[in-house]
């Protein structure tokens, strides 16, 4: 189990009388880019949701790291998994800057305020998703493509064992599908594992 990032034993979920996933069972190692393919409404976002928990899984067991997720609470998961949804969501007159700061919320004791490590992470991160020179702006300002690479750059300085990404590209044009992609990919080079739910075949391969 130890060479496994992600181990997912029997997993269920029910909303109500409806079965939304149904004994999914999967082992995933580190440093791997993994695609959940399928067409809207199959299950991949409940199955992502189950793994980050944000759903509470009906039954079965996933193990993230050697850690079995059930005993752990949401903030401590958080520590292991990030999440990349397929929109921002009301943004409040964020900046770039400070929507990515949000992404190191994990590693704050009691009171938030970002220490020369968060800063030096979110400087990093703003100029590996090519956005340093956004970093003033509002995300509300941002072209989907630019808000999309400040999404998975907030999940990035969470530092995560495992990146969770749900239809990353479902609002850009083919050039900033590909960029993001590439973005996505490489991270699972440096050593973590990026799961992505998309239902375009052709843009996974």
């Amino acid at each position: 189990m130890a060479n496994h990032v992600l181990e997912i034993k029997g997993l269920n979920k029910k909303f109500g009388d409806f079965q939304a996933l149904t004994d999914i069972n999967l082992q995933l190692d580190r440093g791997y880019m993994v695609g959940l393919i399928g067409p809207n409404g199959c299950g991949k976002s409940t199955m992502m949701k189950c793994i980050c928990k944000i759903h509470d899984m009906t039954s079965g067991s996933i193990i993230i790291d050697g850690a079995d997720i059930s005993k752990m609470k949401p903030a401590e998961v958080s520590k292991l998994v990030a999440t990349v949804p397929a929109e921002s969501g009301p943004t409040f007159g964020l900046t770039v800057s400070d929507m990515v700061m949000l992404g190191r919320y994990p590693f704050v004791d009691k009171i938030w305020w970002e220490n020369a490590e968060d800063e030096r992470v979110v400087r990093e991160a703003l100029k590996t998703f090519g956005i340093a020179h956004l970093q003033k702006k509002q995300v509300s300002m941002l072209s989907s493509g630019e808000r999309q690479r400040a999404l998975i750059a907030k999940a990035y300085v969470q530092e995560p064992k495992i990146m969770l990404v749900d239809e990353p590209t479902s609002h850009l044009d083919m050039k900033y599908k590909l960029q993001v992609m590439e973005y996505l990919k490489k991270m699972s080079n440096s050593d973590m594992t990026v799961i992505v739910a998309e239902h375009d075949i052709s843009l996974m391969a």
